[in-house]
């Protein structure tokens, strides 16, 4: 009789809850426009089946429609950008949805929306919106896709 033994490891991603992935930042004024997801996790997050949704005529009478559908895994404590194309976020004001399935993980919302009490103000052509995990703020530095856009008091959330 043989007995054989073995370990295995799996590097399974979690599924997320509200603020474990964060709209991060973003530049709707841009070419391509972006957004940045942050994982605010210790573990990576698969975003299958994640999407990225935006408002169709937000100044007049917003309706929300899926802007890109997502696939990657965010690392632990890292961030991924993706490219949504040229005008498709709203440049005087829109919200952008970030959902996993039906349910909403995170929203932020900019400039002027009918209906909607604005996070941030417009960025302008060269700016972009970041959030420092409390609060946004416009800045003309974009660090679209770098960790080092990350605030964080823990060192083991940076690479």
């Amino acid at each position: 009789m043989v007995l054989a033994s073995g370990f295995f490891v799996f590097n399974t991603a979690l599924a997320a809850s509200p603020g474990d992935v964060v709209i991060n930042e973003f530049s709707s004024d841009s070419s391509p426009e972006w957004v940045e997801l942050r994982n605010t996790t210790a573990s990576p997050i698969d975003l299958t089946g994640w999407k990225l949704t935006e408002l169709t005529t937000p100044q007049e009478t917003p309706n929300e429609i899926n802007l890109l559908s997502l696939s990657g895994t965010i690392p632990a404590g890292d961030v991924l950008a993706f490219d949504v194309g040229t005008i498709k976020l709203n440049n005087p004001g829109d919200s952008i949805g970030l959902f996993e399935g039906t349910n909403e993980i995170n929203r932020v919302t900019y400039g002027t929306v009918t209906g909607m009490t604005a996070d941030v103000g417009a960025p302008g052509v060269g700016q972009s919106a970041v959030f420092d995990g409390t609060s946004w703020s416009i800045t003309s530095t974009p660090t679209k896709g770098y960790v080092a856009s990350i605030v964080s008091d823990d060192p083991t959330l940076v690479d």
